[in-house]
């Protein structure tokens, strides 16, 4: 594996990191802002959309296949995805 594909990798698998660790701490955001008045201002950073395909299903009598996938982006992961490619790009 040459060294451009390595750090694609090592790139790709940062931005998810940032995506999954931004979702929960949005989530955590937007329900501790939604219990304390003085936070209420913090609950847009658990807003999040939905993009995907729904399930497709092909049914070949002998095997079937179910095809389908769903991808939540919320503004707090995009924040997070950003931060962790700013720290991994200043730690090189």
């Amino acid at each position: 594996m040459s060294w451009r594909a390595k750090n694609l990798g090592i790139v790709l698998l940062i931005m998810m990191a940032g995506l999954v660790v931004g979702f929960f701490l949005g989530e955590l955001i937007a329900d501790v802002s939604a219990n304390v008045d003085a936070l209420s201002w913090l609950g847009f950073l658990g807003y999040f959309r939905s993009f995907g395909l729904d399930n497709f299903s092909l049914d070949l009598i002998v095997v079937s296949f179910n095809f389908g996938i769903r991808l939540n982006f919320s503004i707090m992961g995009v924040i997070c995805m950003f931060l962790f490619m700013f720290l991994y790009v200043r730690r090189k």
